[in-house]
């Protein structure tokens, strides 16, 4: 599997770069290393929360808390690792759901059905329902670059090359070359989140609330 030094070095590729990287967390002292320290977890951290990757998947009870609302009845705390709230279920669907997925009747498709999702909000790090004892389904930053499909890797990778084009190329050429590989990184990830959603019957990690809360 592609290594997160490995998706740097695609990048740099993208953009014509003929030096590779040994190193970006320590960097190595290049200045390639040093742009793709700093841009490389923006780049992951945008790509995941766009689309609907089965890898980044999360489900918890998550952890009530003051509720600062007229409007809605309960507030929980939102995970601190969450990139975007999926849905917000009662626990006995989402206790449905898992079966439904670990026995093959639906696919991790089925799981970003936003429609089906209570309605809730969220304000200030704080989310905002009429669901008690809820359950949240989010999207969460994934470091192990094991998890990744290849697909994600290729966008992934075109996607830092748009964040390290405006830097390396500068000018009305960085500008069109960071342009350029933004659009084939959303392209090429719509289709690949896609796919890997209706594929995967991947396990949905579960963090209990009393876990998440601290």
């Amino acid at each position: 599997m592609a290594s997160a030094v490995d998706i740097c070095n695609t990048a740099l590729a993208h953009l014509g770069n003929d030096n590779t990287i040994s190193g970006i967390d320590p960097p190595d002292g290049s200045t390639e290393a040093g742009y793709c320290k700093r841009f490389y977890p923006i780049a992951r951290k945008e790509l995941i929360e766009r689309f609907a990757w089965p890898f980044a998947l999360q489900r918890q009870a998550v952890a009530q808390v003051s509720n600062p609302s007229d409007v809605w009845a309960f507030a929980y705390q939102v995970p601190s690792d969450c990139l975007r709230p999926v849905r917000v279920l009662t626990p006995q669907i989402a206790k449905s759901l898992m079966w439904d997925l670990a026995n093959g009747r639906i696919s991790s498709a089925d799981l970003f059905n936003e429609s089906d999702s209570a309605t809730f909000e969220v304000e200030s790090g704080v989310l905002l329902t009429n669901v008690e004892d809820a359950v949240l389904l989010y999207l969460r930053d994934v470091v192990d670059t094991t998890r990744y499909t290849p697909t994600f890797v290729s966008a992934l990778g075109y996607l830092l090359a748009s964040y390290l084009a405006g830097p390396m190329v500068r000018g009305a050429d960085g500008a069109k070359a960071a342009q350029n590989y933004r659009q084939l990184a959303i392209a090429q990830g719509s289709e690949a989140a896609t796919l890997a959603a209706r594929g995967s019957h991947e396990r949905v990690d579960h963090v209990p609330s009393h876990l998440g809360a601290r």
